[in-house]
């Protein structure tokens, strides 16, 4: 999991370059819808399936942890504002 989390990393450093480029929004949220479907959503799922039940739904941490993974969900999904979702993302 932990390498899972450095190329989220990887990736919001990517897109605030591509931000500071001027680089096209749209192809930029292609590449990451791309990102959330290989990458974030199962990692989303390991975590809230396998290791958030061990630490229990009242736990602070999994209640931050659900919000990050609800935001972030809602900002892959926003095609409407791509710079907003992509400056948000990275």
């Amino acid at each position: 999991m932990s390498r899972e989390h450095h190329e989220g990393l990887l990736f919001c450093w990517q897109v605030r370059q591509a931000l500071a480029q001027a680089l096209d929004p749209m192809a930029q949220m292609r590449i990451g819808s791309e990102f959330y479907h290989r990458h974030l959503l199962p990692h989303f799922g390991i975590e809230e399936e396998a290791v958030f039940p061990v630490l229990g739904a009242k736990d602070p941490l999994v209640e931050r942890a659900i919000r990050e993974h609800r935001r972030l969900t809602h900002l892959f999904l926003n095609t409407d504002d791509p710079i907003y979702a992509l400056s948000r993302i990275g």
